[in-house]
Order: C-alpha cells, then structure tokens, then sequence
C-alpha cells in the first residue's frame, strides 16, 4: 500500500527556482515508514523540501509510504526510489556494520547520543554506507526502543518463550536470545497483522512510531525500556548522486535541514504522545532501577563477542563512538 504526499513549495519560490515547466523536471520519491502526521513524516517532508529547492528544477520529490524498511533500502540502492529515511536497524540489510548504532543499552543520555553521532559517528557511518554504494545525506532521530506487548510483560521473564517480532540485525537477534523469547522475524509491514492474528505477542520500536500503528491498539502494553536507539538515517544512492552536477551536490549538502532541526521533530511528538495513547486506553510501563537490570542482565557482557563477529568496519563504528563518549564525558566535568 502506498500513501503519497507532495512535496509543495510556495508559489513564488516555484516561479522564482524553475527555469522551465513543471512537465520538464523529473519526479523523486523519497520512501519512508513514516505515517502522515508523524515526525518520521515531518523530518522526509524537510528533506524533500530542501532537496527540491537546491534541485534548481531539476528534479521535485514526493515522500511515499514504503512498509517494508529492508525493502525500500534496496530499491533505493537499485534506483527504483531515489531518496530513503530508515532506521539503523532498516539499513542493516545492506550495511550490517553501520547495526553498531543499535547496539543495546549503548548510550547513557539523548544529549551523549546527539553529540556523538554528530561529531564522532556520523563520518564513519558515511564511509561504511558508501562501501556498500550508498550516499548519506543527513542523520534524525527515530527515538528510543521500547517493548510493547500483547499482554503487561514489563517484567522480561513474562517473554520467555513467547515469540517476539525481531528485526533482521545482530544485535536484534543477541538482545532476544538473551530474553529466551521465541524469535520471528517478519517485516514490519507484517508485524500488524501477526499481532492481530497472535503470530506474535511481542515486538519492539520507538513510541512515538508505535503509536501510528495498529498494534497501538492490538498490543496496548508499551514498557519504556529505551533498550535500542534508532537514528533516522536519509540516504541515496551513489548512482543518483553522481547523476548529478558538483554545483547541485553541493547545492544539496548546504541547504539540508541541520541534526539539531530533524532532531527536535521527535521530541515535539514525545511531549503529547503519552497523553495520547493513555486517552486510548494503552498502557505505558517505566521502568524502575530493578527492572532495568532485568533488562539489561546477561546483555551488554555479550557485546564484545557479538562485535569481534560484526567485522573491522562494525569495529571501526564502535571505537569512534567511545571516543565521543569518552569527549563527551570529558566536558561534563
């Protein structure tokens, strides 16, 4: 299924920016999960925005809902879709190293996360994506896994056994073996109906993205364990990118939307979304200092074994983001 929403400018900037008709540019898409209304949507809107307008003509860009994250990654690599915005858990079917971004557990605030991925991890990421024929253009924030469930499991030993919707990545995989959880993985446009029809009692995603979604009412149980992070990761192409002039490349990279601009739009939706799913009756579990540990226990003493098996670039990922951590914590002091 495939919602569209065009990408509209002000009439005088259009009559100001096209040097010819509209019949003469060509027509991008810019494939997302993200569902009209939402800050997923409102962050691709930006993106197509500031791309069209440094288009000079060239092309405009509509944003188009792609259920499938894997899938829409490898149309875009296949230059089928020539934008995408996708989670580090989306990508990870083309470029499995970049998953060191969600490994569990591995950031100790929001404000540790933004300046890490901006100042360490972002430069990385770009060369491990551009390995593997991608051209990253600009990095958002998704927000914080949680767990969300047919039944009140915010205690983790309710999911032992019971089988849990997991995403295709490795650290995915390592966090639910470790919970003992029956693991099934499905993409995610068919995780709605798998709760629906109780293929599934379980899965795991940001709130806000959640509460767009049909298991917001059929698993009405959300635990807050900020277990994974997601950054909202746009990309192209480096086929597409290189169709186009050196003037309109850079054209682009100056007038995309800046970290701090996509980051707040997640953060504008987290401060309703609780009163939100409240009024529609769901459940919203924090979690305490015991349950916490619960949660984490047995995880993180994987991660060195799980990383040593991700590869050099994975390692290479990961150093980076300790030495911001450890910059970080530096100027805290």
């Amino acid at each position: 299924m495939f919602l569209k929403h065009k990408t509209v400018l002000a009439a005088t900037v259009v009559a100001g920016m096209l040097p010819g008709s509209l019949a003469a540019q060509e027509e991008w898409m810019l494939g997302s999960v993200g569902a009209p209304g939402s800050a997923l949507a409102a962050m691709g809107d930006m993106v197509a925005e500031a791309m069209t307008e440094a288009s000079d003509g060239e092309f405009t860009i509509e944003r188009q809902f792609i259920g499938n994250e894997q899938e829409m990654v490898q149309q875009v690599l296949r230059g089928r879709v020539q934008v995408g915005a996708t989670s580090s858990q989306g990508l990870g079917v083309v470029v499995p190293e970049q998953s060191v971004l969600a490994f569990p557990f591995l950031w100790g605030s929001q404000e540790e996360m933004e300046y890490v991925i901006a100042n360490h991890a972002k430069p990385v990421l770009a060369e491990l994506m551009a390995a593997q024929g991608l051209q990253l253009l600009a990095v958002g924030d998704a927000g914080f896994y949680g767990v969300f469930c047919r039944f009140d499991c915010h205690d983790p030993a309710s999911l032992e056994g019971e089988r849990v919707r997991v995403s295709p990545t490795p650290p995915a995989n390592l966090f639910w073996e470790v919970r003992g959880a029956n693991r099934v993985q499905m993409p995610i446009s068919e995780l709605w109906p798998g709760l629906e029809q109780n293929l599934v009692s379980a899965a795991d995603i940001p709130f806000p993205f959640y509460l767009t979604t049909p298991a917001a009412e059929s698993a009405p149980h959300f635990i807050n364990t900020n277990h994974f992070h997601a950054p909202w990761i746009f990309f192209t192409s480096q086929r597409t990118w290189s169709g186009l002039s050196e003037e309109q490349q850079q054209a682009i990279i100056d007038g995309l939307p800046s970290q701090g601009e996509l980051f707040v739009e997640i953060q504008r939706e987290l401060s309703a979304a609780r009163d939100r799913f409240a009024d529609m009756g769901g459940h919203f579990y924090e979690v305490d200092a015991e349950m916490d540990a619960a949660w984490r226990d047995g995880v993180e003493e994987r991660l060195p074994e799980l990383l040593e098996d991700m590869g050099s670039g994975a390692a290479r990922l990961y150093q980076a983001i300790q030495d911001g951590k450890a910059e970080f914590a530096a100027q805290q002091d």
